[in-house]
């Protein structure tokens, strides 16, 4: 929408002065700097990249890397994850240890570096000299070893002029004298040293103090990993999954969009059956109610339970989405990497719909009642027996029951999801199921009213029927979640999503 500010940014990442028919044969380095170029075109104030210099010649590494350096020193927070060490200490000030998942050192990279020591090297004119120099450190109070012809000695950078003059005095010249600081990859190695933990079974820590040069250790014994209970581990997981589906779930367009149109469809219907209550006899259209119905204990929720199916038909879409979705933007694949526990993840994103079925059901609840209390003085409904202990116990079981059905309509809609894996797909094949097909075998079928699992739903929000009274109607949908609910997992748990 900004033809300049995209000009500009291109110019700023080095891809100013090229035509548009040129970004198909663009180098990888090029898609490097439009790939951070769009990062930047909304304006953020965080920059997350991943092996930024990648596959890059060296030009190319020097360019991304002063790039990367001008946005931080201006004021953008730039996050870098990478393995390349000698890349996180050229253009860094703040890292993150993580090995094994978790975090092993956290804090400035000066901090970092600071724990290494450095190393004067000195290497005498005469090789047979190394001995003797070895010996002038020790005597000294700093430790030397010989390497080659060198003698190298971990200490203060400012002992080196010092160690020249006592090896002039005991008649040592000296051909090379040399300060080594130890680089970020000894201090990543320090750092993991002493936890074992965080490494793969094969994996050896280096010896500090060698440099460059490592000798790797054999002879340690991995300590112990203290067991955690399995169902700690499980524990954690699921409200791991919980957390991650509850953040995905309140996004604006689904809060706004679902959410709102719930409520204003049960707004609606509520006005309209308190509008056109009539005072005698049923009438035709949407089945007004008779005011002297409204006014008993039950009469706040009748408008609500109208609305319960609907309710129910939105929230099958809900989580028929939040299941489909993964499944055709193939996101699910590296989900299960994160969390290859496939029943963890499945109870928890379950749970969190559960929980955001609860959450559209009261909320339509309140909007109900409040407009319920609102325009009953505009006709002449009394609602004395509302706010009694029978209206209460009224209003709860109502939406205990709505609840329910919700809850019903949404592991159907999940179901589909995961056998059909769209949520296109499931969402057509559920309301088709409660519409149309329910509708024909209901006619056909004089007790299907017992069965069919739409309109069992649709009773249950209701609060049950002369037909098909509450308790049966509840038992007959617990066996069903059973049997849903068993084989959707058993399909979640073994198909493959490749």
């Amino acid at each position: 929408h900004d033809p300049g500010r995209v000009n500009a940014l291109l110019d700023h990442v080095g891809l100013g002065d090229r035509g548009d028919d040129r970004l198909s044969s663009y180098s990888l380095g090029m898609q490097q700097r439009l790939g951070i170029a769009a990062a930047l075109l909304p304006d953020p104030e965080l920059l997350v990249v991943d092996e930024p210099t990648n596959g890059l010649d060296p030009a190319g590494i020097r360019e991304v890397r002063e790039l990367l350096r001008e946005l931080a020193d201006g004021g953008l927070t730039v996050v870098v994850s990478s393995n390349r060490l000698d890349e996180i200490q050229a253009i860094c000030d703040h890292v993150v240890v993580i090995v094994g998942g978790r975090v092993r050192f956290q804090g400035s990279l000066d901090e970092l570096l600071s724990r290494q020591t450095t190393e004067i090297i000195a290497a005498p004119e005469r090789a047979g000299d190394a001995t003797r120099l070895a010996t002038i450190c020790t005597q000294a109070g700093h430790p030397a070893r010989i390497d080659g012809d060198s003698v190298r000695t971990p200490t203060a950078p400012g002992w080196a002029s010092r160690l020249n003059r006592l090896a002039w005095e005991q008649g040592i010249t000296l051909a090379a004298l040399s300060l080594e600081h130890g680089t970020l990859e000894d201090a990543f190695f320090t750092v993991i040293s002493d936890d074992q933990d965080g490494l793969p079974a094969h994996s050896r820590t280096a010896e500090p103090g060698h440099g460059r040069r490592r000798v790797f250790r054999h002879d340690r014994a991995p300590r112990a990993r203290s067991p955690r209970p399995p169902h700690d581990v499980d524990g954690r997981r699921i409200t791991a999954a919980f957390s991650s589906e509850v953040l995905k779930l309140r996004r604006r367009g689904l809060v706004l969009g679902g959410g709102g149109l719930l409520l204003a469809f049960v707004a609606l219907v509520t006005v309209l059956g308190l509008v056109r209550a009539t005072s005698d006899a049923w009438g035709p259209w949407l089945r007004p109610v008779v005011i002297a119905q409204l006014s008993q204990p039950d009469g706040l929720v009748l408008g609500l339970k109208r609305g319960g199916p609907l309710m129910g038909i939105v929230v099958l879409g809900i989580f028929a989405g939040a299941f489909g979705t993964e499944y055709s933007t193939s996101a699910l694949r590296n989900l299960l990497v994160r969390e290859p526990r496939r029943l963890q993840f499945l109870a928890g994103k379950y749970l969190a719909l559960l929980l955001l079925s609860v959450i559209v059901v009261i909320a339509a609840s309140a909007v109900s009642i409040a407009i319920a209390f609102a325009v009953a003085p505009s006709r002449s409904i009394d609602t004395t027996a509302w706010t009694t202990v029978k209206g209460v116990h009224a209003v709860s079981s109502s939406i205990l029951q709505i609840t329910l059905a919700a809850i019903g309509f949404g592991t159907l809609g999940a179901a589909l999801a995961v056998i059909l894996r769209s949520p296109v797909a499931a969402l057509a094949v559920g309301v088709a199921w409660m519409f149309a097909a329910e509708s024909a075998l209901g006619a056909a079928w004089s007790s299907g009213q017992n069965w069919l699992p739409g309109r069992l739903l649709a009773n249950l929000a209701s609060g049950g029927s002369p037909a098909v009274s509450l308790t049966r109607t509840a038992i007959t949908l617990a066996v069903y979640w059973v049997v849903v609910v068993v084989g959707t997992s058993v399909v979640f748990a073994r198909r493959d999503v490749a």
